[in-house]
């Protein structure tokens, strides 16, 4: 997944698990995740990959990206 790969080098700690709408799980950073964003829409994985910044909030709000483990979320440092 194109989107994986991009985020791949910019997570620098930790992991998290990448799910796209096909099911297919791909893991991003090293070590035991501790999020799990799952895209629920094919179009969204290039939507992401275009412009991250505005897709990113749009498609949690609109149903087609989900967040799982996000109280964790608190500890990151970005």
């Amino acid at each position: 997944m194109l989107l994986a790969r991009l985020l791949s080098p910019a997570l620098t700690a930790g992991a998290l698990d990448l799910v796209g709408a096909d099911g297919r799980r791909h893991r991003v950073g090293v070590g035991t995740p501790t999020l799990t964003l799952r895209l629920h829409d094919k179009a969204l994985h290039r939507d992401l990959v275009m412009n991250p910044r505005l897709r990113f909030g749009e498609a949690y709000m609109d149903g087609r990206l989900s967040i799982e483990g996000a109280r964790s979320m608190i500890s990151w440092r970005c």
